[in-house]
């Protein structure tokens, strides 16, 4: 329970800093700005919540915060099991990846 009152209270500051910043900026400003600039999901999911607030819900954005967490976890693991599944396929290839590594 202690990572899901974190993770509540970290919904609680971004949605304070995001309303913050819309209500200086105005309401278009933030992601029609010509500056590009990367926008985190979660501003997203508030930004789409402050714009319509039946559209979702502060449970329903934190399960896709969540969701999106798990994935990449889940897609940097399958993805470096494969490498080292691979890499004891062909101890060839292993073996220049170490003497590769080395002379780094």
């Amino acid at each position: 329970n202690v990572i899901k009152e974190r993770k509540g209270e970290i919904l609680v500051s971004k949605k304070g800093t995001h309303q913050r910043k819309r209500s200086e900026e105005g309401e278009n400003d933030i992601f029609m700005s010509k500056k590009k600039r990367a926008v985190a999901f979660m501003d997203l999911l508030l930004e789409i919540q402050a714009e319509n607030p039946t559209a979702m819900t502060d449970k329903e954005v934190r399960e896709e915060t969540d969701t999106f967490m798990f994935e990449g976890h889940d897609t940097t693991a399958a993805s470096l099991s494969f490498t080292i599944f691979l890499l004891g396929c062909y101890p060839d290839v292993q073996v220049r990846s170490s003497l590769s590594n080395q002379h780094q």
